[in-house]
């Protein structure tokens, strides 16, 4: 059977049925699970996550943003440091220099080790990488609990700027283009599938046509979205004085720079909203004949 077949055919059959692929892993039942869960809403029939991960490398977000899903994929996302998770709450804080004999225990109340001696600033030194561990509103730091899943900060003016953005790229209405659809699960579910769905069969080649030109742009603005509200929620989580909150106008101002990065081409902006807010401070797009489509990474 094996006979006369190429070294590359033979190569790759041997690699096919010895090696387990990272996203088929262990690590990765858990992701993979939530995934295919979430995705089932959006098509009757069955969708192959292994299928859908490589687009991570496709789609036209930033690249620390891939890197971060990447290892969010396979249970490696770095959060805190190994110690952490083996201390013992309500015991004694080593910033107190409370000396104790074995097996004596800490009476004072102020001496306790607690979320709010964690996050009080000034905050002791001793403390510093439980912050890295625990959101200030006492939950296990994880993306989906950062990028909508914690109680101490309201999203709703980030989310409120990615529907405004959205609108100005496509006046078209549809399930991916409406993030208050797709926002059931992780937020970054939906870049993955993203493509695959605005080409699916229930679409119609029109609409196929309009959401194609926008694509990008919207990639961007999503990812855009992801990636700054990590760095300034992890900014806040190793600052003194730092508190991050999407209320904050210098937050959203921040924000809708880090979308604007992204400057769409003619082509791109065919099929925007009439009503799309205008930037004074944009360069004129250029001529159809000369387009270009350039987009800067996050700083």
């Amino acid at each position: 059977m094996l006979n006369h077949q190429s070294l590359s055919f033979l190569t790759k059959s041997i690699i096919d049925c010895t090696v387990v692929y990272p996203v088929m892993g262990a690590k990765s039942a858990a992701f993979c699970h939530r995934w295919s869960t979430w995705a089932s809403g959006f098509s009757l029939g069955w969708m192959d996550v292994t299928h859908h991960i490589p687009n991570i490398w496709k789609i036209n977000i930033p690249t620390q943003l891939r890197e971060l899903l990447w290892k969010e994929i396979n249970d490696s996302l770095p959060l805190g440091r190994a110690w952490a998770s083996k201390v013992k709450w309500d015991q004694c804080c080593p910033c107190n220099k409370h000396v104790l004999d074995l097996g004596q225990c800490c009476t004072s109340v102020r001496h306790v080790l607690d979320m709010h001696h964690v996050w009080v600033r000034p905050r002791c030194k001793a403390s510093t990488g439980l912050r890295a561990n625990h959101c200030r509103c006492g939950g296990m730091l994880s993306l989906a609990h950062i990028w909508k899943g914690c109680r101490s900060y309201d999203m709703e003016p980030f989310y409120s700027i990615l529907r405004k953005k959205f609108k100005s790229l496509v006046y078209l209405d549809s399930p991916t283009t409406n993030p208050d659809v797709w926002m059931s699960g992780d937020m970054w579910f939906l870049l993955l599938l993203l493509r695959s769905l605005e080409l699916g069969p229930k679409v119609s080649e029109r609409d196929r046509k309009i959401l194609g030109h926008s694509r990008k742009a919207r990639e961007w603005a999503m990812g855009s979205l992801l990636w700054f509200t990590w760095r300034m929620h992890m900014k806040e989580v190793h600052s003194q004085s730092m508190t991050f909150s999407p209320h904050d106008k210098d937050f959203q101002l921040a924000l809708t720079a880090y979308m604007d990065d992204y400057k769409p081409s003619l082509k791109e902006m065919k099929y925007a909203s009439s009503d799309r807010p205008v930037h004074p401070d944009l360069a004129p797009l250029v001529p159809v004949s000369v387009e270009c489509s350039v987009g800067g990474a996050l700083r």
